[in-house]
Formats: C-alpha cells, sequence, structure tokens
C-alpha cells in the first residue's frame, strides 16, 4: 500500500500539478476511457458510477497507508474527482425540445 501513494506522489512531481488539480483530470479521464471501452456514451450511468468508485477507493487507499486526512480532504478530493464527469453525464442526459 505504501507504492500506491508513493505512486500518487511521482504523478505529481512528474506533472507538477497539484493533487486538487490530478483529481479533476483523473475523473475526466476515467470518465472518458470507460465512456468510450464499455457504453460509447457519455449518456452512460455506469460512466459515473465507475467515476464515483475510483475515488471512493483512492479515499479508501489513502486512508489504509495512514495518510493523514484533514477535516475536509477526502470530501474535497472526491467532489474534485467527480464533479466534471457528473456535469458531462447530467448535461448529456437533459432532454431537449
Amino acid at each position: 500500500m505504501i507504492q500506491y501513494s508513493e505512486f500518487k506522489k511521482v504523478i505529481e512531481n512528474i506533472t507538477g500539478f497539484d493533487q486538487n488539480i490530478l483529481h479533476v483530470h483523473a475523473g475526466m479521464m476515467i470518465f472518458v476511457i470507460f465512456s468510450i471501452v464499455a457504453s460509447k456514451s457519455r449518456r452512460s450511468k455506469l460512466a459515473v458510477v465507475a467515476v464515483i468508485a475510483a475515488a471512493l477507493v483512492n479515499e479508501i487507499m489513502d486512508w489504509a497507508v495512514g495518510k493523514a486526512v484533514n477535516t475536509g480532504e477526502p470530501v474535497s478530493d472526491i467532489a474534485n474527482t467527480i464533479f466534471w464527469p457528473t456535469m458531462v453525464y447530467i448535461s448529456s442526459n437533459i432532454k431537449r425540445t
């Protein structure tokens, strides 16, 4: 589990992005890849569920390795990860007249 934490630090160092922006990019990457591979549509609820599941697993992994959890950090991380995929999903499913 320590390797997971180190892997995330390596990505931060390579990209130069902080964790907040990496959560946004990771959420969109998972959403787009899952939409292409699994459902071929941004309208698929499964793509959003995959993003939410990944966000939750990431926070569980952070907790499991003993990462100090600030009061709002897990909530902020999950919100950053799922916000834009959820907005794309909602906007794709609005019925237009």
